[in-house]
């Protein structure tokens, strides 16, 4: 699918009814949080202290961004490469080109991709499927099954 930006840029990507399970599944590859070195003592404890210390937040939430643009976007009319996303290492390359687009487009390509991301990120609650009670067949289809 094709999107024109307000500047007369496009992006071409995934339509957000076509997402499936890989597209899930790569996302939740991306931006892994590395382990601190020295988190982990020769015992096998972790020192909570130096875990958190080690942590970059910033850095995950940038890798998470940059792997659902490669995930989800598969052609640009910038002049650089639109980023890679290498499923089997849950990196992407080629994210420089994200440094050159306008700050607008840029403004403009996150809040299209806003909704991707929260429906890659939501799950199913667990609370709302079917009850221990029930068998999982619906009143009509039950009722409909019945001999009489």
């Amino acid at each position: 699918m094709r999107t024109e930006l307000a500047s007369g840029a496009w992006i071409e990507h995934v339509p957000i009814q076509d997402l499936r399970g890989r597209h899930r599944r790569d996302y939740e590859r991306a931006g892994k949080p590395r382990v601190a070195p020295g988190s982990v003592d020769a015992s096998g404890d972790i020192d909570i202290g130096v875990l958190l210390a080690g942590m970059d937040v910033t850095s995950y939430g940038l890798a998470k961004k940059d792997a659902l643009w490669a995930i989800i976007i598969g052609g640009w009319s910038y002049d650089a490469p639109v980023p890679v996303f290498d499923r089997g290492s849950g990196e992407v390359t080629g994210t420089d080109a994200l440094d050159d687009i306008p700050i607008d487009d840029y403004d403009e390509i996150e809040q299209l991709l806003a909704p991707f991301e929260a429906k890659l990120n939501r799950r199913p609650d667990p609370k709302s499927s079917t009850s221990s009670g029930s068998n999982g067949s619906s009143p009509a289809r039950a009722g409909g099954s019945r001999r009489g």
